[in-house]
């Protein structure tokens, strides 16, 4: 689960890591290569957040190339959205020739950029990419609460609407690029 909310020089993401901390009590430790989150090697202030990871993730995470000359929605769609396709079908990870499974977003320094699974681009203020509907409306209820606030209170409330656990979580600020856990 990612959910990102943008204030007026900053965005603030959570992101659920209950999985990758069930797997590390089992290995002892936590590798932050196992959390679907990384700064884009060469890119100023530029982060990829999904909202699984799986191989196709890793793929992406470790060719940074995918995602140079991020400035908005047409950069993406024009600069991204093809090396991401080749480098996907190219190991045989696109269904159908048109479609992958996972969701990105992408924070470059105030803007928060989506792609969905059928690579579809969009600028957006505030977006969940899991349980969309439900995410949408908790962060507009958080309506003049900071960004943080509404992060934190919209993975609280979708943990108790669907009953999948949303703690613990990292938020990150791309002001300050801090990471914290959250454990409620």
């Amino acid at each position: 689960m990612v959910i990102a909310k943008k204030d007026k020089d900053r965005v603030v993401v959570g992101i659920n890591i209950s999985d990758q901390l069930s797997y590390a009590a089992m290995s002892s430790y936590v590798l932050e290569d196992n959390i679907p989150f990384w700064k884009v090697k060469g890119e100023k202030n530029c982060y990829v957040f999904c909202d699984n990871a799986g191989f196709a993730v890793n793929l992406l995470r470790y060719n940074d190339y995918v995602f140079k000359g991020i400035t908005d929605v047409q950069s993406v769609a024009k600069n991204v959205i093809p090396k991401m396709r080749e480098l996907l079908e190219k190991n045989d990870l696109l269904i159908r020739g048109k479609e992958w499974f996972g969701k990105l977003l992408i924070v470059k320094d105030n803007k928060i950029f989506t792609i969905d699974n059928y690579f579809v681009v969009s600028e957006k203020n505030a977006i969940a990419l899991n349980d969309v509907i439900l995410a949408t409306g908790c962060i507009e209820e958080c309506e003049g609460k900071s960004a943080k606030e509404s992060v934190l209170y919209t993975l609280r409330v979708l943990e108790k609407a669907t009953r999948v656990s949303s703690f613990p979580a990292v938020v990150f600020d791309s002001k300050t690029k801090r990471k914290t856990i959250y454990y409620k």
